[in-house]
């Protein structure tokens, strides 16, 4: 999440970030004019690519009321109050993955001084973590760090560590007390973190997720080193009876079936073994991930809830020039500023 630490000014930080998501094309992107506007461009999928099979009436096992499905024109829903988005959507879209995508590259995009990156980046992942949270979701699983950092070197390692030490500041505890967040850190964080060296953090992280251990209304689980491979499961596995003990005793606590999933730049799902995604709905934006904006997630909650439904009565009546564009989501090009769709 980041890696510089910094004693910037909270007012100057949260000018930026506030700034930064408002933000229509992040510079790095602004320079050709083959670039994709990322603030118009969201590439959506399914867990299933096989057209007509997603059924929105299915999720969580709380469908949507008739009354509900015809009520919102999008124009409306983008106009509903945060309060009201949430009492609709929170019914039936309660686990997010939420991948954080480019975040150096949207720092660059929006200044150079790196010493207030790593304070800049922290205020942002609360900001759209909450963000999501005001909107009815009550799980947010975010994949952060994975044994990819051991082989960049100790330098690297240590700045992310660093990183990861944030967790444990005074900003971000109050922060989870004050909304009632319960912080789980899963994957091989113990291990991997004691081996190179930074025990101290270990213990303080696990004090922090013992003091939020008795929030009850959202959660946040952090993935960290939970690339680790299937030896760890496997052995957990040997000491539960079936597959949701063994969810549980990976994660630390019991976990719905995922309804969304969202990322930035190339679609792709990494670091969230054993969960139920066969329905979740996946949206992947060009710009990165701290450029989620409320209009933004809005139509993504509105699209999972009112766009995706079983459209099988309706595929006789399909042309061969319905097909013809044959547009492939996640096609892209790689160019001077990075990964970009097309």
């Amino acid at each position: 999440m980041g890696h510089i630490k910094t004693s910037a000014s909270s007012s100057n930080s949260r000018r930026l970030v506030e700034i930064s998501c408002r933000a229509n094309i992040p510079a790095y992107l602004k320079d050709s004019p083959e670039d994709i506007d990322p603030g118009r461009r969201i590439s959506t999928a399914t867990m299933d690519f096989t057209p007509g099979t997603r059924v929105c009436t299915e999720l969580s096992g709380h469908p949507l009321r008739s009354e509900e499905k015809a009520s919102h024109a999008l124009s409306d829903w983008l106009t509903l109050s945060r309060e009201e988005v949430a009492r609709i959507a929170g019914k039936h879209i309660a686990t997010t993955v939420l991948y954080f995508n480019g975040t150096r590259r949207w720092f660059r995009s929006q200044m150079k001084d790196w010493q207030l990156y790593e304070k800049i980046t922290q205020e942002a992942h609360r900001a759209v973590s909450q963000l999501c949270y005001e909107h009815g979701m009550t799980t947010l699983i975010q994949p952060l760090l994975g044994y990819d950092l051991l082989t960049r070197g100790p330098e690297y390692m240590h700045m992310a560590m660093e990183a990861v030490g944030c967790l444990v500041t005074d900003d971000y505890r109050s922060w989870l007390v004050e909304n009632e967040i319960q912080l789980c850190l899963y994957g091989d964080w113990r291990a991997a973190m004691t081996e190179s060296g930074y025990a101290q953090t270990v213990e303080k992280l696990s004090q922090l997720t013992e003091e939020t251990h008795g929030a009850a209304k959202r959660r946040l689980l952090l993935g960290l080193f939970a690339d680790e491979g299937l030896g760890r499961i496997a052995s957990l596995a040997q000491a539960v009876p079936d597959g949701q003990h063994l969810v549980r005793a990976y994660y630390g606590v019991e976990i719905e079936p995922v309804n969304l999933m969202i990322g930035s730049g190339q679609p792709a799902v990494w670091d969230i073994p054993l969960l139920d995604i066969n329905k979740a709905s996946l949206y992947f934006m060009q710009a990165p991930t701290f450029c989620l904006t409320e209009e933004r997630l809005r139509k993504i909650l509105y699209d999972h809830l009112y766009e995706r439904e079983n459209d099988d009565a309706s595929q006789g009546d399909l042309k061969l020039e319905d097909w013809t564009n044959y547009a492939i989501l996640g096609l892209g090009k790689r160019t001077p500023r990075g990964w970009i769709a097309t």
